[in-house]
């Protein structure tokens, strides 16, 4: 078998999110070309992708090459042993100084293990010579580790210029919005972050942070349909609204039960041009603030 073509159709396995059958040809690749280490390395982030962490570090185990060992730096890391990690990624460095990954990735290890002196050390060094959106990142983490949060906020703020559809950073300026009481701030810069990558696991503790603290959730009685809105709000106005409203906005309380229905829900009861409650079809009305 040509083991090129095996690592081929493996990398084009893992673009398209299948990782175990791109192990399986990253395999059948390195088992016709075992000295190959790009090969070997794709083997070890496919199994890893894949939730099978044992095999992928396996699969570096034993290399001095400095790709192989910063890999499993990154295993270490992702296991969440940063001390290993850490070990590992200075041991790249050492065999290749130059490397901007290597440093960057011991950086972010280090920062996990309150080693800030040397995250900075290695951190200014790669700003000097080709400052980065994720370099500015770290920085900015650095920073609040110290509890300089002006500094912080100068270093994601420079990293935001420079990769404006940066999540993490959003997600990091949020903490420190969140922290500092700025809470409203914090829910844009959370759902800016989310909008940008749904999945973005710290903006969702975020997320869940200011919804525990000060947000409430109403439920549409009808189909579940959820609405978060902040727990302590002025007295609002009365307006009116002309046209049609969207399925997705709240109908308004029923006057005689309490129930809330949204628009689509309610939309199926509607008396003489009012929309009406499914229950007991009592009139609704948008009447909480």
């Amino acid at each position: 078998a040509d083991p090129w073509l095996a690592n081929l159709e493996g990398l084009g396995r893992l673009a398209a999110g299948d990782a175990a059958a791109a192990a399986e040809r990253f395999a059948a690749a390195l088992a016709a070309a075992p000295r190959e280490v790009d090969i070997r390395l794709n083997l070890s982030e496919a199994l890893s992708r894949a939730g099978r962490p044992g095999e992928a570090m396996a699969a570096v185990e034993g290399e001095d090459d400095p790709r192989i060992v910063n890999q499993r730096g990154t295993l270490h890391a992702r296991a969440g042993r940063f001390d290993a990690a850490v070990r590992d990624y200075e041991a790249a460095i050492r065999a290749d100084p130059q490397n901007r990954a290597y440093r960057e990735n011991c950086a972010a290890a280090c920062i996990e293990i309150d080693l800030v002196s040397r995250a900075e050390e290695l951190l200014a060094g790669l700003a000097r010579e080709r400052p980065t959106a994720s370099v500015y990142n770290l920085l900015g983490n650095v920073a609040g580790l110290r509890g300089e949060r002006q500094r912080a906020e100068i270093a994601w703020a420079a990293g935001l210029a420079l990769e404006p559809g940066s999540a993490d950073i959003r997600a990091n300026l949020a903490a420190m919005h969140l922290d500092r009481g700025s809470w409203q701030r914090a829910r844009e810069l959370v759902d800016e972050t989310l909008a940008l990558a749904p999945d973005h696991a710290h903006a969702a503790r975020l997320d869940a942070r200011i919804k525990a603290a000060h947000e409430r959730r109403v439920d549409c009685d009808g189909c579940g349909r959820t609405w978060w809105s902040p727990r302590e709000l002025p007295p609002q106005p009365g307006f009116q609204a002309r046209g049609e409203p969207p399925g997705d906005a709240p109908a308004g309380r029923c006057e005689r039960c309490g129930k809330l229905y949204c628009v689509a829900c309610a939309s199926a009861h509607v008396v003489e041009g009012r929309l009406t409650c499914a229950g007991c079809g009592g009139r609704l009305k948008l009447s909480d603030d």
